[in-house]
């Protein structure tokens, strides 16, 4: 089901996403949203620590590509 399908039924759900990556970061921000399933529960409590630390390669990666991006920028202008 895509995520417009979701988002356009009469009651959708409160929590729409796509992929692995979607659901990681749903999980991860869960915070004080209603409750889909009991398994979605079980993930947010027993997962959230492994999924914290996914997320910091993640976020390692992306900071890897801005300073490639900021170097061959900064390369650019000085020559």
């Amino acid at each position: 089901m895509s995520i417009v399908t979701s988002a356009l039924k009469r009651r959708p759900p409160f929590m729409v996403y796509f992929g692995l990556e979607g659901w990681m970061l749903s999980t991860l921000t869960a915070g004080m949203s209603p409750l889909q399933t009991n398994v979605n529960g079980l993930c947010q409590i027993f997962l959230m620590g492994l999924l914290r630390f996914i997320s910091l390669f993640y976020l390692m990666d992306f900071r890897r590509i801005i300073e490639k991006a900021g170097d061959k920028e900064s390369k650019r202008k000085t020559s």
